[in-house]
């Protein structure tokens, strides 16, 4: 090394110049790079993890809207039913909620969320019996016969199907087929009292 302040500093060597900036323009691209890297998971992750947190939140909806149905909080289960459908317009309990909200406050709208969770494919076997309860209370007779027998031909002894069966041939005044289906419920759940005195009630009317 040259201490001799009087000697010029020696000039770095081109190709030494040629290597930094190919080492920096490495760096930017490098780094252009992984921005492009990470903003793209971003993008791709959003809809996930939105979906993740409506979906959460609209269970919390779900949940408070049965819990003010058990305090007879109707509009305020209508409420958080409406929000938990607005984040999750095609999530069964959503539709559910909904659907027991407005039918517990005897609004006919309710049928139309009913048969929106009969279009999931998801909807269950309690969620078609109250399905059917909504069109015969609103006089929809194609949607309650539909139903009911799809009830009745894949669980023809459950007793609930029975006693849902009695209500339409009462509703469709079939006096017969009312006390058949009555009695066929009552005779699988002996223990019902609801059953046991609605069949006395209409037995006694066909002595």
């Amino acid at each position: 090394m040259n201490s001799d302040p009087t000697q010029p500093t020696p000039r770095p060597k081109r190709s030494s110049r040629r290597h930094a900036r190919r080492l920096r323009r490495q760096r930017r691209r490098f780094f252009l790079i992984g921005a492009a890297v990470l903003l793209g998971a971003a993008l791709l992750g959003a809809g996930p993890v939105q979906r993740f947190f409506n979906r959460s939140r609209a269970a919390r909806f779900v949940a408070e809207s049965a819990q003010l149905l058990e305090q007879n909080d109707l509009d305020g289960a209508q409420a958080r039913a409406q929000a938990a459908v607005e984040l999750m317009p095609h999530e069964p309990g959503a539709l559910r909620a909904m659907a027991t909200a407005l039918s517990r406050a005897t609004n006919v709208a309710a049928l139309q969320w009913w048969e929106q969770l009969l279009q999931t494919g998801r909807a269950t076997e309690s969620d078609r019996r109250a399905c059917v309860e909504q069109a015969i209370r609103v006089g929809d007779v194609t949607l309650a016969t539909d139903q009911l027998q799809r009830l009745l031909a894949e669980q023809p002894e459950q007793p609930a199907n029975l006693w849902l069966a009695a209500q339409f041939s009462a509703w469709r005044n079939d006096p017969a087929q009312t006390l058949k289906h009555a009695t066929q419920a009552a005779t699988r759940d002996p223990a019902n009292r609801q059953y046991n005195l609605y069949l006395a009630k209409i037995g006694r009317a066909h002595v």
